[in-house]
């Protein structure tokens, strides 16, 4: 963006003190865009060869490949002074040599443009097209991929940023569709991609505030929502990986000097799944950038981040990525720089126990020939871990990869994101080194850095007791609490979970065994720890009656805070009484809320987990009592048992009882559909008999009979007929046969044959009239007569029986029909008996089948058993879990080190004291002219005070005397052209030294031979005047106005022989004293009188006199005070200095700690230097009488002795001055 845009970053935000060996301007070589009217356009095109010996990625038969890529790309935008419009595009090609499947393309678009509403606000937007491809080993991938996977992301980004000097509010909406191509296994089948289409939304706002120019704290939020376009089938069940999730970060951005600069941030990320199978994942966010320059030629860049992303797999939503990566960027000459670097990325997936470690390290070197072309080199290993059951086989693998690549610049090339853009393994092969726009700077400057060890030494030196104070802060609190804490004791028993289970009888149970799963695993985790199960716990073992879960049972003890609280209360007018929580409740209500209370600390001690993913459960039980803590820790266990095992006593019971109660009602229902039956069979006459109705049975019985009857009919009427033909014949009886089986027939034949014999036995001895042969020819007549009748009788009979026959089988046929019809009219009651048999049988199958179940569940009631058993009993603990002691005190040493290191660095950036020449010449921009040092005291208890001037007579080779040398060198020396005369010195604020180095510059002056005079010019302390000890009469004020004479007014100093003109007590101070004419012809008089005349003039920030005189003098010393002066004040006092056209002839650093000076960077030699050179003695302390310094003046020597303090101070001390050694 243009630099003189309005929404542009104020100097707040600046982080340029130092520039990256990547990002640093190289004019020579760097290309040179082309301007076409109001766009700026830069292109390149780029060509490289790669070769990895590990082309599929694969833990086995490894392949090798040669890669090729090309490309361009090409960006415009505008050079406006306010609004931006941009547009860039990029394509390349991967082509694989031997494994032409895994060729890909990239294409990158985007259109973006900025409307600058005003100085602070600017509106943006964006458009962008992406075509990607994800390689087959690519995390995010599932295993067994032939070929690459192709997606496209397109989509649309509004951005709103506010920026007004110390405040940048940042905020960005982004909405993308995510489009992934199917793709094909190793064996040619079809896998798809489809579940992984989606479309995202993020919206991120970030808010800064800069505490200083160098730190910026900001918080920052983001919110994303991921909605799948499909849903997918997972163990038969349609599931949904939508997701919401959002990022809250508190972080700082900061550059520290020319040492290091970046962005720190650390939050809490979460994402809730919409559908209960995938678990939501929550936990630490991070996401930081750190650069450190050791040398301006070299760079070391730190990053890590931790963030869920889309897992890529169905069964897991997203997974978890952390990266951790550092990279060194080397500027070996101008144009050429070599880089390394290493990553390690970690991918821990939901729902499942699938890891991807990936660890990627390599080496890279540029070098720019010219502005166009660029040359590059890399190598490089990648190393892939990933575990976890769902995978058949290892799927770790590991790659080495090599590459040469060029790229010209026909056009310029714009800076990209990514300076060092880098292509992961096996979707890139080679890198480019994308040129930078910024300049470079000198390189003999590369070398010329501080110490920064040292620096940062100093910095803990300097802010030693506030480190040590924090440190002890916290270490003594920490102490405190460990050793104050209660002891805790924590036991814990194992649960394993019955996998196999054992059945006697297989019966089938009526609460089956575990399946055991993750879900159920953690589903039995929870029912561990609910509140039903602690609650039986509780109950059995009276935890109500133990003072450490009921509260209610302890001593109530009022702390000291709760007694200042009470106090206060009690002033206020507020009730002080302790309010019982139960009042009001009944018994049982009371008894009730105690027990949950009871149950509540119970849930706060136990704690349940899965150990590793295996089927067993740790039961963790804290307690103040060991005992305690084993004895709830195996309840807990065998509660659990025992709620298994009476859940399913219950299931069991109620089974029974169901099934009894359905057998009762079953047996009823079969009873009433086989009398329907029943009923219905009478009612349509359809018994039936071996199989058949009784009207099937009886048309067989009666078609049976009617065959007999006809065979019968047949037989008599053959026998009639015969007869019949016999008789008709004439044939006598002996030709009948019918008539031959009659006995009677055969009866009369013999009497006939009887009588014929007598009758022709007469015949031969009678005559024919003899009634005796009459009376045996009649007997022989009537016999014949009878066998006639006897024969026509027979003939009678067998037609009577030809006739029965004959109605039998008619009568046998009209049965038949009957029958026949009948049947056919049962055959459509048939179809509504079968219909209600079928209705019974079902009936009564189920009744027999809940009458067997019935009986089974009443003898599975003996059988069951729980699905776990207790692998490991608590035991009860010998040594207490907490407080742990030693780690309770280290965590307070790292704690109260971090906080003391976090304190001291806030004040070290918040401090503006000025400590240093160097802090004069750089923060102040004006010269020094030396540092002036503090005058130690020679008293333990440091109470005895002595003026410094003073101290400058009494040791003459001190550093204090050398400094003051110093000062008055450069007075002399200061302008060669002119001489230097009159010198005003002036401070800030108060209480800075200036009246002491005024006079001990005097002094140093007079002793050295030159007419000096020293003036008071503080019309409302006097201290010079004090200082000196003079009690004037006649001073500076009175002769200006004319109430005495300047030889009056001038007093001696007859130590030094200084003149001064000193102010009198009482005085009158008129407004303006050195704006007046007399004032002006002092100085003229003066100036003939004397070679140098000082001015000892108020604070030029409460005093304006001192601003006016300033003007006036030659020349002008501004004292600040070591560790003591703001540098505000001191910019403040120069600004003044510059308004009122004073000569500044430096600045000065006074009352300087030689033993402290060392730490603050300052180019001079410490004490111990000093103290070798000059005659100088350290601060005794409070127990230094125990040794003896060989330096110490012997017994009755005297040597001289003074402290350096402001004479407002020293004024009022009533103490003789006690001596220092000066040496």
């Amino acid at each position: 963006m243009s630099g003189t845009a309005y929404a542009q970053s104020s100097d707040f935000y600046s982080r340029d003190k130092y520039e990256a060996v990547s990002d640093r301007r190289q004019p020579e070589y760097d290309p040179e865009p082309i301007r076409l009217g109001a766009f700026t356009v830069n292109s390149s095109l780029f060509a490289g060869l790669g070769y990895t010996d590990n082309a599929l990625g694969t833990s086995d038969n490894e392949e090798s490949d040669v890669i090729a890529r090309i490309g361009a790309d090409i960006a415009a935008r505008t050079n406006w002074s306010v609004h931006e419009v941009a547009a860039s595009v990029s394509v390349s090609r991967d082509e694989y040599q031997d494994f032409s499947d895994q060729s890909a393309n990239d294409v990158n678009t985007r259109l973006r443009g900025r409307l600058d509403v005003t100085r602070d606000v600017a509106l943006g937007g964006a458009v962008f097209y992406q075509q990607s491809t994800d390689q087959r080993s690519d995390p995010s991938n599932t295993s067994g991929l032939g070929e690459p996977i192709e997606y496209t992301r397109a989509g649309v980004e509004l951005s709103a940023n506010y920026t007004n000097d110390r405040i940048r509010w940042t905020n960005s909406v982004t909405f993308a569709e995510v489009d992934y191509d199917d793709t094909v296994s190793l064996d040619g089948t079809p896998i798809d991609q489809d579940f992984r289409d989606r479309s995202d939304t993020l919206f991120n706002s970030r808010l800064s505030y800069a505490i200083s120019p160098n730190v910026a704290v900001f918080g920052q939020g983001m919110i994303q929502q991921r909605e799948y376009d499909n849903l997918i089938v997972v163990d038969g069940a349609e599931r949904s990986r939508d997701s919401d999730s959002y990022t809250v970060y508190g972080g700082v951005d900061f550059e520290l000097n020319t040492l290091i600069r970046g962005d720190v941030a650390i939050g809490y990320l979460s994402e809730e799944k919409d559908d209960t199978f995938y678990e939501d994942t929550d936990g630490l966010a991070v996401d930081a950038n750190v650069e450190w320059f050791p040398t301006r030629l070299t760079t070391v860049s730190f990053n890590g981040a931790r963030r869920t992303v889309d897992s890529g797999i169905r069964t897991s939503a997203s997974s978890i990525q952390t990266t951790l990566g550092a990279r060194v960027d080397h500027e070996l000459y101008r144009n050429i720089i070599l880089s390394g670097y290493g990553e390690l990325t970690s991918y821990e997936y939901d729902e499942t126990d699938r890891d991807d470690d990936i660890t990627e390290f390599g080496v890279i070197g540029t070098y720019k020939m010219n502005k166009r072309v660029h040359l590059n080199a890399f190598a490089r290993r990648v190393d892939r871990d990933r575990s976890g059951t769902a995978f058949a086989a290892d799927e770790s693998f590991s790659a080495n990869l090599l590459g040469i690549s060029a790229t010209d610049h026909p056009a310029g090339r714009l800076k990209a994101s990514n300076p060092n853009a880098r292509y992961i393994i096996l979707t890139k092969t080679f890198s480019f080194e994308l040129p930078s726009q910024v300049p470079a700077e000198a390189e003999t400057e590369g070398n010329n850095m501080p110490t920064d060890l040292k620096s940062l030494l100093g910095a803990v030196y300097r802010r030693f007791w506030l480190i040590a104070l924090s440190f002890l802060s916290v270490f003594t609190l920490v102490a405190y609490m460990t050793f104050n804490q209660t002891p805790l004791y924590q036991s814990s028993s194992v649960v394993q979970l019955d996998t196999e289970q054992q059945n006697v009888i297989d019966l089938g149970s009526v609460l089956s065994g575990l399946a055991v799963s993750t879900a159920v695993i953690d589903t039995e985790v929870m029912i561990m720890k609910s509140k039903s199960l602690l609650t039986k716990v509780a109950v059995k073992q009276k935890l109500i009656e133990d003072p450490e879960f009921n509260w209610t049972l302890r001593e109530r003890k009022t702390s000291a805070l709760g007694k200042l609280k009470n106090q206060v209360k009690s002033l206020v007018g507020m009730d002080t009484r302790v309010v019982d929580p139960f009042e009001g409740m009944s018994v049982d209500e009371r008894e009730s809320a105690i027990l949950d209370s009871v149950v509540g600390t119970l849930m706060g001690r136990v704690g349940v987990s899965r150990i590793g993913t295996t089927y067993l459960i740790n039961v963790e039980v804290t307690s103040t009592s060991p005992e305690t803590s084993a004895r709830l820790a195996n309840a807990i266990a065998d509660q659990y048992r025992v709620q298994q095992l009476e859940t399913k006593l219950d299931a069991t019971r109620r089974a029974t009882e169901w099934l009894s109660d359905r057998v009762f009602a079953l047996r009823e229902e079969v009873e009433e559909k086989e009398n329907r039956v029943a009923k219905f069979i009478a009612d349509n006459d359809m018994e039936t008999a071996m199989g058949n109705t009784l009207t099937e049975q009886n048309i067989a019985y009666l078609t049976t009979q009617k065959t007999q009857a006809e065979v019968e009919l047949n037989r008599v009427r053959s026998r009639f007929d015969s007869m019949r033909r016999q008789i008709n014949s004439g044939a006598g009886v002996d030709g009948i046969s019918e008539v031959l089986e009659s006995p009677l027939i055969t009866s009369l034949k013999q009497q006939l044959s009887t009588v014929r014999g007598r009758v022709g036995d007469l015949e031969t001895r009678l005559g024919p009239q003899h009634p005796e042969l009459i009376g045996a020819r009649a007997e022989q007549a009537d016999i014949e007569r009878q066998i006639q009748n006897e024969m026509t009788r027979i003939a009678t009979n067998l037609e009577n029986e030809v006739r029965v026959r004959q109605d039998q089988v008619s009568r046998l046929q009209s049965q038949i029909s009957n029958s026949n019809s009948k049947l056919r009219g049962n055959s459509l009651a048939m179809v509504r008996l079968r219909e209600l048999e079928r209705d019974a049988e079902t009936s009564r199958v189920l009744y027999e089948e809940f009458i067997a179940r019935s009986k089974e569940t009443r003898e599975q009631d003996g059988l069951v058993q729980p699905d776990a058993v207790i692998l490991s009993n608590a035991s009860v603990p010998k040594f207490p879990s907490s407080p742990r002691t030693t780690l309770n005190l280290l965590i307070g040493a790292i704690l109260g080190c971090l906080l003391g290191g976090a304190l001291a660095i806030m004040a070290e950036m918040f401090d503006m004291k000025i400590s240093s020449s160097e802090d004069i010449e750089k923060k102040l921009a004006q010269n020094a002219l030396g540092t002036v040092p503090l005058i130690r005291t020679g008293n333990a208890l440091g109470f005895a005070q002595t003026n410094p001037a003073d101290y400058l007579i009494e040791n003459p080779l001190s550093a204090f005397a050398e400094s003051i040398r110093y000062l008055r060198a450069a007075i002399a020396f200061s302008d060669l052209d002119s001489e230097t005369k009159t010198v005003a010195i002036t401070s800030s604020l108060p209480d800075e030294g200036k009246t002491s180095l005024t006079l001990a510059l005097g002094r140093m002056s007079a002793m050295s031979g030159a007419r000096t005079l020293v003036i008071d010019g503080d019309f409302r302390r006097r201290q010079l005047t004090d200082a000196a000890g003079l009690k004037p009469e006649i001073g500076f004020i009175e002769y200006l106005f004319g109430a005495g004479q300047l030889s009056d007014a001038i007093s001696k100093d007859p130590k030094s022989m200084l003149d001064i003109l000193p102010l009198s007590l009482t005085g009158h101070t008129p407004h303006d004293v050195f704006g007046t004419r007399a004032f002006d012809d002092l100085l003229v008089r003066l100036r003939s009188m004397y070679d140098l005349i000082l001015i000892d003039t108020g604070p030029l920030l409460l005093m304006a006199e001192a601003r006016v005189v300033a003007g006036k003098t030659d020349k002008a010393i501004l004292v600040v005070r070591w560790r003591h002066t703001n540098r505000s004040a001191a910019r403040q006092s120069l600004a003044l200095l510059r308004s009122f056209k004073a000569d500044l002839l430096g600045v000065t650093l006074n009352m300087v700690n030689l033993n402290r000076r060392r730490h603050y960077s300052d180019p001079g030699a410490g004490y111990d230097a000093y103290r070798k050179y000059y005659q100088m003695e350290t601060k005794p302390s409070l127990f230094s009488f125990m040794r003896r310094d060989p330096n110490k003046p012997k017994k009755g020597e005297i040597r001289p002795t003074a402290i350096q303090t402001p004479p407002s101070l020293a004024e009022h001390s009533t103490e003789s001055p006690e001596k220092v050694d000066a040496n």
